[in-house]
Order: structure tokens, then sequence, then C-alpha cells
């Protein structure tokens, strides 16, 4: 599953995004999810971050990374 919503909020670019895998209808057997943001400040400038977010299940290798949810942030300047 992937969503992905782009705009423009008072003449800056704003982009969100959402994309998920997952193993199983309920999810039981495990998946991961990633939100992200993009925010382009302006020509030069732009600023992302999010988050991804491991679920562990019954399959193994699930289960072992299921403790690896992680924090991501970056700024560019051009």
């Amino acid at each position: 599953m992937v969503l992905s919503l782009t705009g423009v909020f008072e003449g800056y670019d704003l982009g969100l995004y959402f994309s998920g895998t997952y193993i199983d209808k309920p999810y039981l057997e495990g998946g991961l999810s990633r939100m992200s943001l993009d925010y382009a400040i302006d020509d030069q400038t732009s600023i992302s971050g999010g988050v991804i977010d491991y679920m562990g299940g019954y399959l193994p290798v699930f289960e072992d990374i299921k403790n690896n949810d992680r924090i991501f942030a970056k700024v560019s300047f051009f």
C-alpha cells in the first residue's frame, strides 16, 4: 500500500508520503510502515523527516527486526 499527498501551502511545496508492506491480512506475520514529510522552503532550502516502523510477527525475519524502528531527518541547502 502506498499513499502520496503533495501540495502547496502558502507558496511552499509540501509532500506527505506513506508506504507499507504487510504480510497476511490481519498483519500477524509482520511488516513495515514508512511515513515521511518533505517541505521545500524555497528553491534552495528543504527539510525532510519521518519514521520507519518495523512490526514483528510470526515470520522470523520480521521478529528479528521489530526493535529497529527509525526516526530520520535531513536539511538540504543547495
